[in-house]
């Protein structure tokens, strides 16, 4: 079983009294059996891909260049987790681990280029 679920989200109340949704929290990927997350995004649940995000985004009515600039950020922040791990005192093996994910999810993450006109046509069995 993956550990990201919807109990990852919660509300926050200011000083005012006004409430917003907080930071999502926990949702560091885990190995499991089946390797799919039990979360899915855009009805996905296996290497997501920024296009699902986008389409997860767009459907929420969030600009995809906020999305975007989000997922570059995520992305920049999990870049530098080994280095950080290492700072902070964490087992080594630990970290490279989880940093070998991160760049995985990164590669999966990352801007598709699709060339002028769409993608190439599927070639015809001889």
């Amino acid at each position: 079983m993956k550990d990201d679920h919807s109990k990852n989200f919660a509300f926050c109340m200011d000083k005012p009294g006004l409430w917003e949704l907080s930071p999502a929290f926990d949702l560091c990927p885990n190995d499991g059996p089946s390797g799919w997350q039990t979360m899915t995004v855009s009805e996905v649940g296996d290497r997501i891909e920024r296009s699902h995000l986008l389409k997860f985004s767009e459907e929420m009515g969030l600009p995809s260049s906020v999305a975007n600039d989000g997922i570059d950020k995520a992305l920049s922040a999990a870049s530098k987790f080994e280095a950080l791990a290492s700072q902070l005192g964490s087992q080594k093996a630990g970290a490279n681990r989880w940093a070998k994910r991160f760049k995985a999810i990164a590669k999966d993450l990352a801007p598709k280029v699709v060339p002028v006109g769409g993608p190439a046509p599927a070639k015809k069995p001889s």
